[in-house]
């Protein structure tokens, strides 16, 4: 992002887990409902509709990053943990993050609801494939940086 925000004059960055699980499609209408509609932040949402299924424990340990992230920031995201955003210059250059691989998408989160600019969710499908699952991060990892996020 320091990068872009550098070196280019983007407008929107957009952020998607490397893990093959987001598709092109769902950024792109992202992105032009940033547009549309003006705001800062567009959050994929897994759950906004009935696409993805995620299974019952990766639904609740899902669930429980929300309502941990919400508690957190003042927002009320109905998926806190999609690494498909739409984020406009104005948001991206605003933050400074300091975590590294997973953590940081409580960060992003965090520090995009401390700028007070308009944001909306956007349902995606989050496609759950072998390779995904494979690259994916483990249940005992996301409880881990569920238990970091509540002791900060």
């Amino acid at each position: 992002m320091r990068y872009v925000a550098e070196a280019t004059e983007a407008r929107f960055i957009v952020t998607f887990d490397a893990d093959g699980q987001h598709r092109v499609e769902d950024a792109g209408a992202m992105v032009e409902r940033a547009i549309d509609e003006d705001v800062a932040i567009v959050f994929g949402s897994r759950f906004l509709d009935q696409r993805t299924k995620p299974g019952w424990l990766k639904k609740r340990v899902l669930k429980t990053a929300v309502w941990i992230t919400n508690q957190q920031t003042g927002l009320r995201l109905s998926d806190a943990h999609n690494g498909l955003r739409v984020i406009r210059r104005d948001a991206f250059e605003r933050l400074d993050l300091k975590q590294n691989r997973m953590a940081h998408a409580t960060e992003i989160v965090l520090q995009l609801s401390r700028t007070k600019l308009p944001w909306v969710e956007h349902p995606v499908h989050v496609l759950y494939t072998d390779y995904s699952r494979a690259k994916g991060q483990s249940m005992i990892n996301a409880v881990n940086i569920l238990i970091d996020s509540i002791l900060k």
